[in-house]
């Protein structure tokens, strides 16, 4: 009798052992494989759709389209979280950090971050401009005048009563691809054709992301997944 027990409770830990393992199997199979995969959010770049630290489930089985945030594999072999914004052959054009495609716009611009200009009479240092916006998103101001900026979504910003602050049209910035050679800058880029086996991805916050305004276009082969939530 108590053999019959003992061998109804191994029963038991066998199935649930062979459950576990099955998971386990599955788990690491998703993530081997590209089906599904977890990534951790590290940076700002991807608000207010993203936050930072926040978990995104994402395929390689997912059809690429445009609009979609994927994730891609750079020169570092880093895997990062953009938004496809345009696919090859499209025309692009960023005037006042809103991107057009093919002529027509092409951004729900309140979904976007920009940067706003934060005047202080006290000129305030970036310490104590942190402390007193703690948790905010912050850009450095490139041309060293104008106040502090802070990274905020149309309706932010217009409540705060602040002014959204851009480059000028023909400054050219050499940190940006081929900005140098075009009189481009982040917030004014192109028209600019997407070449052959190419996409161009282009994140929410546009004061703070490292895209392809500064990476150039992405190949096609690089993108590893796209985002499922």
């Amino acid at each position: 009798m108590e053999s019959h027990k003992m061998s109804r409770k191994n029963r038991r830990l066998l199935i649930i052992s062979c459950v576990i393992t099955f998971f386990i199997v599955v788990y690491f199979g998703c993530g081997i494989t590209g089906i599904c995969r977890v990534y951790k959010i590290s940076t700002s770049a991807c608000e207010p759709k993203y936050e930072v630290g926040e978990r995104i489930f994402s395929s390689n089985l997912k059809t690429i389209q445009k609009g979609e945030f994927v994730c891609y594999t750079h020169l570092s072999g880093e895997v990062y979280t953009s938004q496809l914004i345009a696919m090859e052959g499209d025309v692009l054009e960023i005037k006042n950090n809103i991107a057009y495609i093919n002529g027509s716009l092409d951004d729900d611009t309140m979904k976007l971050k920009f940067a706003w200009i934060v005047e202080d009479p006290e000129g305030m240092d970036m310490a104590t401009f942190f402390a007193k916006y703690p948790g905010r998103d912050f850009s450095a101001n490139p041309d060293g005048k104008g106040g502090n900026l802070i990274n905020l979504t149309i309706n932010e910003g217009q409540t705060m009563g602040y002014k959204r602050w851009c480059f000028e049209k023909g400054v050219s910035d050499k940190s940006v691809w081929m900005g140098a050679q075009n009189n481009w800058n982040r917030d004014w880029f192109g028209p600019f054709t997407i070449p052959k086996g190419y996409v161009f991805l282009l994140s929410p916050n546009r004061a703070n992301a490292y895209d392809s305004r500064y990476r150039g276009p992405i190949e096609m082969k690089n993108i590893v997944a796209v985002n499922l939530n």
